[in-house]
């Protein structure tokens, strides 16, 4: 007669492997209600540019891509003209193509984070990425689409931690082709493209063809090339302040005068080559291994430390670091688990400024952007160690390492022996 401990061991095995997938549909179930309550939100993007441009593309057609109407880059505008040709309004259309982006960023995500943890706990962390504030508000909210082009800067760190340059830079380039600031991953596909030249010198070649093969589109609806070049040089220029984002740059007082901003503007881009290009000369010049662990954690660096130095930078800029750190956070382990806590927070109440500005302030009556300075800076900081500093974790594997070895030894002079 079988026990009754044997019994509940047998019942509990069978729960205890369906509630981390529970978990994880739970939390989509939240994101996806909580995304809906956003939905009638109409941001001022939207009111003044996203619901004009489908209103020209929904009038036009193709023919609409032929012309220049809007200053994003022609894959958004793709899938602008799709969501036209459904049977959708503007406002539910663009938010809908934002939650299609939000589905590829889980996914890109659960496939990186997987590379670190078992496929639960990816699976956890990246539906509760999705509840994150900021990327809730940016596409619920806002109508965004940095999901988009975050999900592909993801997909191309994945390719890196399974040397794939190839497929890195093709990635890369199907971010860039969707938005400028894809770029600042380019300081870690830098690095990773030196330590491994010899095999792949030839790989970033593939990023301007992808983005080249992106314009296919527009130039067969007859919109003029020199028009495609100018949409990354409109988003390179910027009338903004000097900061618009919490990094170092918000507290300088904006500057009088054009030769003033300009000098500042000047030594802002001299302060960020010598912060992110000195970490990335030293993360060469350390000799420690090129593990994906390592990858990770210089792609989260240079996402997130590249608009924190800049200057000119809006709250959104920053977006791909949060995500790349929460990645990062998973493979170093349980003791960086505060970082994406404390960036999403930040980013949470930085989009909550913008959106819902009042409402905020009668909670939290001061500057938001100069509360997320110093936890912005101490995420970079501590990347910037975990990639150029001896992490002490790998001395404890190396030694967990060494014991199986003396352990299996042992075993085999034992078995000789006898």
């Amino acid at each position: 007669m079988p026990s009754t401990r044997g019994l509940s061991s047998a019942t509990s095995r069978p729960l205890a492997r369906l509630l981390p997938a529970l978990a994880v549909v739970a939390l989509l179930a939240l994101a996806l209600v909580i995304r809906l309550r956003f939905f009638p939100h109409e941001s001022p993007d939207y009111v003044h540019y996203l619901s004009r441009w489908w209103g020209h593309l929904d009038r036009e057609g193709f023919a609409g891509l032929g012309v220049v109407f809007a200053d994003y880059a022609p894959p958004y505008l793709y899938l602008l003209y799709l969501g036209t040709l459904a049977p959708v309004g503007p406002l539910l259309g663009i938010k809908l193509i934002s939650l299609a982006g939000d589905v590829l960023l889980a996914g890109s995500v659960f496939l990186l984070a997987s590379r670190f943890v078992g496929r639960r706990w990816a699976a956890l962390a990246a539906a509760g990425m999705l509840l994150a504030p900021g990327v809730v508000l940016n596409s619920a909210a806002w109508g965004q689409c940095d999901a988009i082009y975050t999900s592909f800067l993801v997909l191309s760190v994945l390719a890196l931690t399974r040397e794939r340059d190839a497929w890195a830079w093709v990635f890369f380039g199907m971010a860039l082709a969707v938005k400028l600031q894809a770029v600042f991953l380019l300081p870690a596909l830098g690095v990773v493209w030196l330590v491994r030249v010899r095999r792949s010198w030839w790989t970033p070649v593939l990023a301007p063809l992808v983005i080249a093969a992106s314009w296919a589109p527009c130039l067969l609806a007859g919109r003029p090339l020199s028009s495609l070049l100018d949409v990354y040089r409109s988003q390179a220029s910027s009338g903004l302040p000097l900061s618009y984002a919490p990094n170092v740059w918000y507290l300088v007082p904006r500057p009088p005068t054009p030769v003033a901003m300009t000098q500042w503007e000047h030594r802002a881009l001299l302060v960020a080559l010598v912060v992110v290009g000195g970490v990335c000369l030293l993360s060469l010049v350390v000799r420690r291994p090129w593990t994906p662990q390592r990858v990770v954690v210089l792609a989260a660096f240079s996402t997130l430390a590249v608009p924190t130095f800049l200057p000119h930078m809006r709250e959104r800029y920053m977006y791909p670091g949060e995500i790349l750190v929460l990645v990062a956070a998973l493979a170093l382990g349980r003791s960086r688990w505060w970082m994406p806590v404390l960036l999403f927070a930040c980013s949470g109440l930085v989009y909550l400024d913008q959106l819902y500005p009042a409402r905020l302030h009668r909670v939290i009556p001061g500057d938001v952007f100069l509360l997320g300075i110093e936890p912005v800076l101490a995420v970079v900081a501590v990347l910037a160690w975990d990639l150029v500093g001896r992490r002490r974790q790998d001395r404890p594997r190396e030694r967990r390492q060494d014991r199986r070895q003396d352990m299996s030894a042992l075993d085999t002079m034992s078995r000789a022996g006898a």
